[in-house]
């Protein structure tokens, strides 16, 4: 298995990984990736249906942007 920074929070969670290979996370909670490399900014994916997808058409200047748009989309996850 895979070894990457990730975190959660708003009960999901969020890798960062280093490069571009992502994980092939568990299904317990929502899933999103942050990743940057040979992009112009931070892009958002979601692990939906055993597939990375991305879920925001935007790029993000920083990854805090980008994790504040996540926890937007997941608040009604635990409603």
């Amino acid at each position: 298995m895979m070894s990457m920074d990730n975190m959660i929070i708003a009960g999901v969670r969020i890798y960062f990984p280093p490069g571009t290979d992502l994980p092939v996370p568990t299904p317990e909670l929502r899933t999103f990736a942050i990743v940057s490399k040979d992009l112009p900014g931070h892009l958002v994916l979601e692990y939906k249906n055993r597939q990375w997808v991305p879920v925001l058409t935007r790029l993000f200047d920083d990854s805090a942007h980008a994790i504040s748009a996540i926890t937007s989309l997941s608040k009604k996850t635990w409603h």
